[in-house]
């Protein structure tokens, strides 16, 4: 199955610093029961980028873009990687 998950951070590109370890765990078993993840992250790095955290692609919109703006192209990205079978939202304010 291919799963979104859209959160404000704690996907740090390191793994270790400014990441919220119950949403690693989180990701991890998702990837280990076989299913394909995309996190999608507002702000976590000032530049837009992608990277592979515990087994997940993680697509960052990047700190410079305003909120209505980071919608907008987070909801053109999750398009671009064709129809997930599923999107979770949860809010983790960091």
């Amino acid at each position: 199955m291919k799963i979104a998950i859209l959160v404000a951070g704690g996907v740090d590109r390191s793994g270790v610093e400014r990441v919220v370890p119950c949403l690693l765990w989180l990701i991890e078993r998702l990837v280990h029961g076989g299913d394909e993840v995309h996190v999608f992250v507002f702000r976590t790095e000032p530049q837009p980028g992608t990277w592979q955290l515990c087994g997940a692609t993680v697509h960052n919109a990047g700190a410079s873009i305003r909120r209505r703006g980071c919608s907008r192209r987070s909801s053109r990205s999750t398009g671009a990687h064709h129809s997930m079978s599923s999107t979770r939202v949860r809010w983790l304010p960091i």
